[in-house]
């Protein structure tokens, strides 16, 4: 018998259904002048974190971030570990060539990337397996789920992925016109 151990979760929502998804991409569009700030880390591409206004706190956007507090909750229960809220979030644009390096997101229980606009050859995102550090004596002939360094997601629109912050991942090299990703980070919920 094969026993899974300490597993990682990382949910997947499809939002299509949900009416206030539809738009997000022209909404943050309108914002672009006032929200769009340099970020160090995007190549080719440009990003509002950083901006003084977190995205999901401007007018608009309300209705979708009660959708993404939904799944928090879910999430949250899913891991039996309390409530959680959404403290900062922002979005990223991709061009055509566009990446992000390897990082997590210090500071938060849960993270998430939504895709309110992903095109034909969108990048995935990847996620890096935290056993790497210790398995340096271990070799392998071929890779498969028990031993992989590496899980990619693809950039699906309308797609919600959670996962905990401490996860390290990246986005790859963009091949489509333009991506778009909104992303939050959670904290407890103070009693």
């Amino acid at each position: 018998m094969l026993h899974h151990l300490f597993p990682t979760a990382i949910m997947e929502f499809d939002l299509s259904a949900e009416e206030c998804v539809k738009g997000i991409k022209d909404l943050i569009d309108a914002n672009k002048d006032v929200q769009a700030v340099d970020h160090g880390v995007i190549d080719n591409g440009y990003s509002s974190h950083g901006a003084d206004k977190h995205i999901l706190d401007v007018d608009g956007f309300a209705d979708l971030k009660e959708v993404f507090q939904r799944c928090v909750n879910e999430y949250a229960g899913n891991m039996c570990m309390g409530d959680l809220d959404i403290i900062q979030s922002w979005y990223n644009v991709y061009m055509k060539g566009g990446k992000i390096g390897s990082h997590r997101h210090e500071g938060s229980v849960c993270s998430a990337a939504f895709y309110p606009h992903a095109e034909q050859g969108s990048a995935d995102i990847r996620f890096h397996s935290p056993l790497k550090p210790y398995r340096m004596n271990e070799i392998f002939h071929e890779q498969n789920y028990l031993n992989t360094y590496f899980a990619e997601f693809p950039a699906k629109q309308n797609t919600l992925y959670l996962f905990p912050s401490w996860l390290e991942h990246e986005t790859l090299i963009n091949y489509s016109s333009e991506r778009y990703v909104i992303s939050f980070n959670t904290q407890r919920v103070q009693q």
